[in-house]
């Protein structure tokens, strides 16, 4: 059959058998099989093979699969990038994927037998250990995997290891419940690195809700240099009902003590809290706001976002679809304004003003019209341009029409084709957008 031309001399053909034998929806078992035995012993280097191989024991998902994944994984030599491919296809392990990690389409790789990856993890943890790093603590944690907390550990007190991958170790340490896990964060809380004192503020206000060294610490990140870190521990002191602390917050909000990034999180935690007292401080700043302000609602957005989130929101939010009108360093729609450098060109204020009143300032070629001729007819469209001797239109099908203004006996207002994002959006991803 077709597993025969796996063992071809010429690479090319090996790959062309991968394909067909991998790519198909419902490929043959046997087939399937072979491709993911080459796995072993190949000298392929090639990455569409190698995915392709590695995948292929994900599909079968039995006991030998999951050790020929992690040896592979294990295997001097072996690049990186591929090293990583086969520790995250095995940290989907213990559950059922719907969509195929390579193809990309609907196919199921079924969920496959703990005790086998547990096996083969404790034959291989070592050598994955010097260099394993993010990828083998994602795999850790997904396979609920509770010898690899020494591992773990190990990375956590790395020096040379990333932030963001010692702060994942923290996290999956926890997801183990390991017995190191409390006096870890305990003592992460005091930390001189504020990505693993968030973690532990985090970890302690689940965990450790009802000890009073809890609310100290929080109460003490509401003075720290980072705002994040500021911001979360807002959050959780209202998750927590610190009333005592928030009570004063909004004291000294309402007193404008507070800086304007803030805002909304404090709000956001007195709410969380329903405390009576604190809401009716609340109203009073509320109440404060001017009535003939159109951005009053909004103001809390203004300063204080998450630029990723920002990101994210534009991208790919679906109620949003910023991107489907609007580009954005070359990607995006072309229906609104370009976006690369909005910053440089508007204000906070009218950057807002342009999300929760779209109607307010129409930016200069985008406003859809409706003109009515003096032969009786209408052109409808996009108002592009406009001077003395000629109206610019574009139609839904894109073309321009030059027409002239004293053919014009009527018209309807420049309107946006962008609905009020204060509607679609919270004031929270509103500000991460900003």
């Amino acid at each position: 059959g077709i597993a025969s031309f796996l063992s071809d001399q010429d690479e090319n053909v090996v790959m062309e058998a991968t394909r067909a034998i991998h790519d198909v929806l419902h490929p043959s078992r046997h087939a399937l099989l072979a491709l993911a035995e080459m796995l072993e012993t190949t000298k392929l280097t090639r990455e569409p093979f190698l995915r392709r191989a590695i995948n292929a024991n994900r599909l079968l998902a039995d006991a030998a699969s999951a050790e020929r994944l992690l040896a592979f994984a294990a295997r001097a030599g072996v690049p990186k990038s591929m090293r990583e491919d086969a520790l995250r296809s095995a940290a989907t392990w213990m559950r059922s994927v719907p969509i195929d990690r390579v193809q990309g389409f609907a196919r199921v790789s079924p969920t496959g037998p703990s005790d086998a990856l547990h096996q083969a993890l404790t034959k291989h943890l070592g050598q994955l250990a010097e260099s394993g790093g993010a990828a083998l603590v994602e795999l850790v944690a997904a396979a609920r995997y509770q010898a690899g907390a020494p591992f773990l550990m190990q990375i956590i007190s790395a020096q040379s290891t990333t932030m963001k991958t010692r702060v994942r170790a923290m996290e999956a340490l926890v997801t183990l419940d390991s017995p190191e896990a409390h006096r870890l964060m305990k003592e992460a809380a005091g930390s001189e690195q504020t990505a693993m004192r968030q973690v532990a503020h985090r970890y302690l206000a689940k965990h450790a809700r009802h000890e009073t060294d809890t609310v100290s610490l929080l109460t003490q990140a509401l003075s720290c240099n980072d705002l994040k870190e500021r911001q979360q521990a807002y959050r959780l002191l209202g998750e927590l009902k610190a009333l005592t602390v928030l009570r004063e917050e909004m004291v000294q909000l309402n007193q404008g003590n507070r800086s304007a990034e803030i805002h909304l999180d404090l709000i956001e935690a007195v709410r969380a809290s329903a405390d009576e007292e604190a809401l009716n401080t609340l109203a009073d700043y509320e109440a404060a706001k001017s009535a003939d302000d159109p951005l009053a609602k909004y103001r809390e957005s203004l300063s204080g976002g998450d630029l990723s989130l920002g990101k994210g929101i534009f991208q790919t939010n679906v109620i949003a679809q910023c991107i489907r009108c609007h580009k954005h360093k070359g990607r995006g729609g072309e229906i609104g304004p370009d976006l690369t450098e909005v910053g440089k060109r508007l204000t906070p204020e009218l950057l807002l003003s342009s999300l929760v009143q779209p109607q307010a300032e129409i930016a200069e070629g985008y406003g859809l019209v409706s003109l009515t001729l003096d032969d009786g007819g209408t052109i409808a469209g996009t108002l592009i341009k406009e001077t003395q001797e000629s109206v610019s239109i574009k139609d839904p099908t894109g073309n321009i029409q030059e027409i002239n203004p004293t053919k014009i006996v009527a018209r309807s207002p420049a309107l946006s084709s962008m609905p009020p994002m204060g509607d679609l959006l919270t004031r929270r991803e509103l500000r991460d957008l900003m």
